[in-house]
C-alpha cells in the first residue's frame, strides 16, 4: 500500500476529533507508545497477563497454614509459634513464647498459657490468668486468677472525702461516678466503724484521687511500747484513722458513748527506731465489740447505737472476778427501743456490782 498524502484541512479535522471516544467492540487495537510519552485514563482494565518489564512481589508463603508470614533471611518465613487461628472461628493471634514492647498495646482480650512480662497492665475489664507475678502495676476492674497471684498489695483508686494521712485506716462512705469515696475510720462513729476498711497508701487532700490497699507494712517506726511481736493494733477512738498498740482498748464508763475495739493489724518487729507493724484491717467489722464499766445501778448503759437496731443480736459477759457469794450473772442485754434510754445498749446484772467490767458483742 502506498503513501497517502493528507491535506491541511483533513489534518485539522483529525486533530479536532482526537478528544472523542473510541468505541471498539470485539476488536483488537494495538497502539505503539513512544518512549517518554504519558498515557492517562480514568481506568485501565485487564488481567495483566501480557504485561512485561514490571517488577513485583512473588514467591510462595513460608511455613504451614495459619502461620503468620515474616521476613526470614529475605525469604517468606512461618513458625508454629506465631499463628493466626481463623479456622475455628475464634480469629485469635497466638504467640508461643514472649512478647516484649516499649509502647502501649491495647487488646479486647489477652490469653496466654505462658508468661506475659509487662511493666504495667491497665484494664477496665476482667484480667484472667493462671499466674500473675511482677514488680509493676496491674490495674483493672476485676482480676480473676486460677493460679498464683504474687503481689505486694492490691491497690484501688478512691477519692478522699476530707483530709487523709498516709497509713490512715479509712472506710467507704459513698461514691462519685464509679469511684468510691473514703474517710478516716473512727471507733466512736457507727457509720465509720463497720467497714469496709482499707489502708491509705499515701496522704490525700479533700477531693483528691489516691490509692488504698487492703494491707500495708509500715517500717522504721518506734514500736517499743509493744509487749512482743504479734501484739494487736487497734483503731484509735481519740483521733480518726490512727492506731495504737501496747494495751487493750479502755472500757467506757456507764452511760458514756461507745468506743469499739477494732483490731486493724499486728506488730511484726519491736524496736525503738526500726520497729514495724502490718496494717491489715478487716473488710467488715462484725460483730461490734466493746467493753463498759458497770456503774452500780441495776442496769448499765452504753450510748450511741440507735433504736433502729432494737432487734439486733447482743451477747454480753462479765470479765471481773465477782465478790464472794456474787456470781454476777447477766440477766439481759439488748438495745432499748424507746423511752429515756432509747438507742442505748442496756446490760442488766442480777446483782449490783460497781466497777465490774462487761464485754459485749452486737451483730449489726
Amino acid at each position: 500500500m502506498g503513501t497517502k498524502r493528507v491535506g491541511l484541512a483533513r489534518t485539522q479535522k483529525l486533530l479536532e476529533n482526537l478528544d472523542r471516544s473510541l468505541n471498539l467492540q470485539n476488536s483488537d487495537l494495538t497502539i505503539n507508545i513512544l518512549s517518554g510519552s504519558t498515557v492517562s485514563a480514568s481506568a485501565f482494565v485487564g488481567d495483566g497477563s501480557a504485561l512485561t518489564g514490571i517488577s513485583g512481589g512473588g514467591g510462595s508463603p513460608g511455613g504451614s497454614d495459619t502461620q503468620v508470614q515474616f521476613n526470614s533471611g529475605s525469604s517468606f518465613g512461618g513458625s508454629s509459634n506465631f499463628v493466626f487461628d481463623y479456622s475455628s472461628g475464634t480469629n485469635q493471634l497466638k504467640v508461643t513464647g514472649s512478647i516484649s514492647g516499649s509502647g502501649t498495646a491495647t487488646f479486647g482480650a489477652v490469653t496466654t498459657d505462658g508468661a506475659a512480662t509487662v511493666g504495667s497492665v491497665a484494664s477496665t475489664a476482667a484480667i484472667t490468668a493462671t499466674t500473675v507475678s511482677g514488680s509493676g502495676a496491674v490495674t483493672g476492674a476485676t482480676l480473676n486468677c486460677d493460679g498464683a497471684a504474687t503481689v505486694g498489695s492490691v491497690a484501688m483508686k478512691v477519692q478522699a472525702s476530707g483530709s487523709i494521712s498516709a497509713n490512715d485506716i479509712v472506710v467507704a462512705v459513698g461514691y462519685t461516678g464509679t469511684t468510691m469515696k473514703v474517710q478516716p475510720a473512727h471507733a466512736m462513729v457507727l457509720s465509720h466503724a463497720r467497714g469496709p476498711f482499707y489502708v491509705a497508701d499515701s496522704a490525700a487532700s479533700d477531693g483528691a484521687t489516691f490509692n488504698v490497699v487492703s494491707s500495708k507494712l509500715v517500717t522504721g517506726i518506734d514500736t517499743s511500747a509493744a509487749n512482743s511481736i504479734g501484739d494487736a493494733l487497734y483503731l484509735a477512738s481519740g483521733s480518726s484513722g490512727s492506731v495504737f498498740f501496747g494495751e487493750v482498748p479502755l472500757a467506757t464508763a456507764d452511760e458514756a458513748h461507745f468506743a469499739l475495739s477494732i483490731t486493724v493489724g499486728r506488730v511484726v518487729n519491736v524496736d525503738g527506731s526500726d520497729g514495724a507493724y502490718l496494717l491489715s484491717p478487716p473488710l467488715v467489722n462484725s460483730p461490734l465489740v466493746g467493753t463498759v464499766i458497770h456503774g452500780g445501778a441495776a442496769s448499765t448503759q452504753v450510748v450511741g447505737f440507735g433504736s433502729e437496731y432494737k432487734e439486733a443480736q447482743v451477747l454480753a459477759q462479765c470479765n471481773t472476778d465477782p465478790v464472794p457469794s456474787d456470781d454476777d450473772q447477766i440477766k439481759s442485754a439488748f438495745i432499748v427501743e424507746s423511752g429515756t434510754y432509747e438507742g442505748n445498749l442496756q446490760i442488766t446484772l442480777d446483782h449490783s456490782h460497781t466497777g465490774a467490767r462487761l464485754s459485749y458483742a452486737i451483730y449489726i
